[in-house]
């Protein structure tokens, strides 16, 4: 039996974390949460290997908040020369969003989500991740 995608999530509300983990559940993810930044970093190093994708909050609560999360993670990738796994950004903060793609995102969600649309990009962001691992196998 072949082992399911991981996707990283980096998401502190645990109502909001629960219905992202339920949505990639369903469309046959095996989600690795995280709660804060640092946690994102030690799941990233056990895991790496195996992220396909990772889903970021914008405001964290304390602490980096998840664009800094992700901006330092592929500040840390660039210098050993390793590619980073595409992001989506998930948050009620509407500049970040607006923000998301200059921050390195590939995909941006506003906070209050309907299904259909996380859904949406999260089938876009797994599409990119594989035509990547495409590329860089060859």
């Amino acid at each position: 039996m072949m082992a399911k995608p991981k996707v990283l999530l980096l998401e502190d509300e645990a109502l909001v974390a629960l219905e992202e983990e339920s949505l990639l559940d369903e469309l046959g993810y095996d989600v690795v949460m995280a709660t804060n930044a640092d946690e994102a970093d030690r799941l990233m190093n056990l895991h790496r290997q195996d992220i396909l994708f990772i889903v970021t909050d914008g405001d964290l609560g304390g602490g980096r908040n998840g664009p800094t999360w992700y901006a330092d993670l592929r500040d840390r990738d660039q210098k050993i020369g390793r590619t980073t796994a595409p992001a989506m950004l998930v948050s009620a903060n509407s500049d970040l969003v607006r923000r998301a793609e200059d921050m390195g995102y590939s995909y941006a969600l506003s906070k209050p989500f309907g299904a259909d649309a996380f859904i949406g990009r999260a089938g876009g962001l797994a599409e990119d991740a594989l035509a990547a691992q495409q590329t860089q196998r060859r």
